[in-house]
């Protein structure tokens, strides 16, 4: 009983030591900031727009705050003009005036994050109507994070060559809260051989004192007179 009670313990050990671990391991993430971002909503650097662009809006829904490990949906549109009476007074804000042209890519990237899009990021602009493109977008890691909108036009050059010039970057800092249930889930997935291994050996052991204390005791019977 004492023994299997010493067993008992290490495991409850190694189970708190797991979820230390994983507080630890994801709560840097608050105090390793990627740094302050670069100012968005310019053109690229030695991009002029072409005859054929006219000037458009660019709605990023972007959030300023989510959590690790919770999925949320990301959607961007782009048209003509918005009709501000279909737009929420909270997202008025973020409108910002681009050039746009007959056939654009919107693309999402960052780092620490896992992105999946939704949409063809190739998509035609029609006249009057919004086009919109979705991510789904789960943070993986805590802190000051940044989420980067690259927009490029699809350009008509002569003989009917089709190019595609990144126009705009639009940098934007989110900052991520931490989720200890999934970082210490993260934990596990990541390192759960070495906890089995580490159990079984101690089973193993367990088994092997045992069956060493059987021997003894076997020995101590045949030698009495």
């Amino acid at each position: 009983m004492r023994k299997n009670k010493k067993v008992f313990i290490l495991i409850l050990i190694l189970a708190l030591t797991v979820l230390i671990i994983a507080s630890i391991y994801y709560y840097i993430g608050i105090i390793s900031p990627t740094g302050a971002p670069p100012p968005p909503g310019a053109p690229l650097e030695g991009v002029a727009p072409p005859s054929e662009l006219v000037k458009g809006e660019i709605l990023p829904n972007i959030p300023e705050e989510m959590r690790v490990g919770i999925k949320e949906r990301i959607k961007v549109d782009i048209t003509e003009k918005f009709k501000e009476n279909l737009i929420e007074e909270k997202f008025k804000d973020k409108i910002k005036e681009i050039y746009i042209g007959t056939t654009m890519e919107v693309r999402l990237e960052g780092n620490n994050f896992e992105i999946k899009k939704l949409n063809n990021p190739i998509q035609l602009i029609l006249k009057g109507k919004e086009t919109q493109w979705n991510w789904d977008v789960i943070p993986l890691k805590s802190g000051n994070q940044l989420l980067s909108l690259i927009v490029s036009i699809v350009i008509t050059l002569p003989d009917d060559i089709k190019e595609k010039k990144d126009y705009y970057l639009f940098d934007n800092p989110v900052k991520v809260k931490p989720n200890l249930i999934y970082s210490a889930q993260t934990f596990i997935g990541n390192y759960w051989p070495h906890f089995v291994a580490m159990l079984v050996g101690l089973f193993a052991k367990e088994i092997f004192n045992k069956i060493k204390n059987i021997k003894k005791v076997k020995r101590l019977y045949i030698k009495k007179p």
